[in-house]
């Protein structure tokens, strides 16, 4: 399944979860996310076109980059408890110092939950 603008005008989330969901359908031919129309891993410039493209098609008006759905992907994987060092592997980090950037943006949105929540006023309550 290639990243082009053939899905409907959703969201780009909603379009890289059919893509997904594609990909997970058919037999694995390739551990890639992005194939070309052979079948083939795109190359890094044609993944940041097709995501220019895609975004442009879709409501987002932000501009997507690689690098925003790697940061993404590392984030939420960390915020769901996989271990660091597993996500620094994946990354392809050389120094688990530079994988602690997302254990910070993770403790702010716990932070941000947990000021949500507002326990302290419900236990007094």
């Amino acid at each position: 399944m290639r990243l082009s603008g053939n899905y409907p005008r959703t969201g780009l989330r909603s379009g890289l979860l059919q893509l997904l969901d594609a990909r997970a359908k058919q037999p694995a031919k390739s551990a890639h996310v992005f194939v070309n129309r052979l079948k083939r891993p795109m190359g890094p410039q044609s993944v940041r076109l097709a995501l220019r493209r895609y975004s442009e098609l879709s409501s987002s008006r932000r501009r997507i980059t690689p690098h925003m759905l790697r940061h993404t992907a590392a984030t939420l994987l960390i915020e769901r408890g996989v271990d660091i060092r597993f996500v620094q592997k994946l990354l392809g980090h050389s120094s688990i110092s530079t994988t602690e950037i997302y254990t910070h943006v993770s403790d702010e949105a716990l932070r941000a939950s947990l000021e949500k929540a507002d326990v302290l006023a419900n236990l007094a309550a």
